[in-house]
């Protein structure tokens, strides 16, 4: 395939005009801003973010759905849409705090051809950073923060980047997995930061753990090796029992269980596990 530009930044967003105007002029900031490409996927807002936007950043490209499909359908969209053989996914309330972030990715992509994901580190506006690992960098993982990642693009063409079954939360451990079992890297970066505000509009805490809940559940049925994946389902239902419990999040834990075990056949017909060398690999970089 012939891509165009020299790199895509995909944002999914949902009522958030202030924060997204914030965001994409933060981003204007990248020295290869110009050549970059900007997809804002805008998920059924109150009002049309298009309109209120189109004339400050007329190089972005607006994409609005009708109905509420969640960041994960969105990115999906977004992705098939990508001119650039490496896609940036940014948070609407995040940025990068470097002027040249974009830059290094695409020179580390190009560095390092065995890459399929990187990891950039974020900052939380407590001041707290994530990963909190004090390994060297960079390094290989099995794990990326959401909010913060980028994926070459030629080697996920033709398929959906995330599971659309997730909806959100936990599409990027499916992602991961996916990305160890073709044989790629995923690289955690230390000199690309990501500046999270985390804003509370539009999160509800208890139906997005509801989700995590759910999605961890679908994770270990439909990737996991049939010798492992009753193991991990049993621990997640204890894990999520008492962290639900303890904080008397008794709406998240029951539809997080319930939507499970509701369209458990579903999710157990879509079944591709990996191989077991597979799975040992993604276990054991995880305690990075």
């Amino acid at each position: 395939m012939n891509y165009k530009t020299f790199a895509t930044i995909v944002v999914a967003t949902r009522n958030r005009l202030e924060l997204l105007q914030k965001m994409l002029e933060n981003t204007k900031k990248q020295n290869r801003y110009p050549q970059c490409e900007i997809i804002v996927m805008d998920d059924a807002s109150d009002v049309e973010i298009k309109d209120s936007l189109i004339s400050i950043f007329p190089e972005v490209t607006f994409v609005r759905v009708p109905t509420q499909a969640g960041y994960v359908w969105l990115r999906n969209e977004a992705f098939r849409k990508a001119s650039s053989e490496y896609v940036f996914f940014l948070d609407d309330d995040s940025w990068f705090e470097q002027n040249d972030a974009v830059e290094r990715g695409v020179n580390f992509f190009r560095e390092h051809v065995n890459t399929g994901i990187l990891s950039f580190e974020v900052r939380l506006a407590d001041g707290s950073a994530l990963p909190k690992t004090h390994k060297k960098r960079p390094y290989k993982t099995s794990s990326f923060i959401g909010v913060a990642h980028a994926v070459k693009k030629p080697f996920f063409e033709n398929e959906d980047i995330y599971d659309s079954d997730y909806f959100r939360q936990g599409e990027e451990r499916d992602l991961a997995l996916r990305c160890l079992d073709k044989g790629y890297d995923i690289m955690q970066v230390g000199d690309i930061t990501v500046y999270h505000e985390e804003t509370p509009k539009e999160r509800n805490h208890q139906f997005i753990h509801g989700y995590a809940f759910r999605n961890e559940l679908i994770f270990y049925l439909t990737r996991f090796p049939a010798v492992l994946a009753p193991v991990f389902m049993i621990k997640c239902i204890v894990s999520h029992t008492f962290f639900c419990m303890r904080r008397r999040w008794f709406h998240a834990y029951f539809f997080g269980l319930s939507e499970f075990f509701k369209k458990f056949r579903l999710f157990y017909k879509k079944r591709k596990s990996v191989s077991f060398k597979t799975t040992i690999k993604y276990l054991s970089l995880r305690k990075v």
